[in-house]
C-alpha cells in the first residue's frame, strides 16, 4: 500500500506580543494517513447533512464523493484518490481526479471535459468515466460502478433539462 499524501498544516506560536499580536509562529507540514484525517472529519465537517436529531444515515456533499454517503470509502476529503462527475451548464460533462498536489487544494483536481452533448455521447463519456476510474488505470477500481451510476444519474438530469 503507498503511504498517504494527505497534509496537515499546523501553526504553532512560540511568543506572545500582547493579547493578540504573535511575535514569531512556527509553521509545520507535516504528512498523515487517511484514517486520521477520516476520525477528524467524520463527524463534524461542512458538507455533513443529517436529516432529523436521531438518524441513522448521514448524506455528505464534498466534492469527489460519488454516493453522497457520509463512509470512509465514498469520501472525497478523506481520501488520496477520489472521482467526480459533474455537469457543467446545461451540455458539458466533466470527469475530475486528485492529484498529488495535495498541498495545493485549488490544484488538487485535474479535470476531463468529456462530452458536449448528453444524448449523442452517452456510451463515449461512459467508456472515459470507466477508463479514469478503472483497474487498468491503476486509480481506484472500487469506484468504477459508482462513477457509471453518477454519470447515469447526471446523464438522465441534462437529458431531462432539454
Amino acid at each position: 500500500r503507498q503511504p498517504s499524501r494527505n497534509q496537515i498544516t499546523v501553526f504553532l506560536s512560540t511568543k506572545f506580543f500582547g493579547a493578540d499580536r504573535f511575535l514569531s509562529v512556527t509553521v509545520i507540514t507535516m504528512n498523515v494517513s487517511n484514517e486520521l484525517v477520516w476520525g477528524l472529519v467524520r463527524n463534524n465537517n461542512a458538507f455533513l447533512i443529517k436529516q432529523g436529531a436521531n438518524s441513522r444515515i448521514q448524506f455528505s456533499s464534498e466534492k469527489g464523493n460519488l454516493r453522497n454517503v457520509n463512509s470512509f470509502r465514498s469520501s472525497g476529503i478523506a481520501n488520496d484518490r477520489a472521482v467526480d462527475i459533474s455537469a457543467n451548464g446545461k451540455t458539458g460533462i466533466t470527469i475530475s481526479r486528485k492529484t498529488k498536489q495535495v498541498g495545493k487544494p485549488a490544484k488538487s483536481w485535474s479535470k476531463t471535459n468529456a462530452g458536449t452533448n448528453p444524448a449523442r455521447d452517452f456510451r463515449r463519456v461512459a467508456k472515459a468515466v470507466k477508463a479514469s476510474a478503472s483497474q487498468a488505470s491503476n486509480y481506484r477500481a472500487d469506484l468504477e460502478a459508482d462513477a457509471l451510476a453518477r454519470w447515469t444519474k447526471v446523464h438522465r438530469s441534462l437529458r431531462n433539462q432539454q
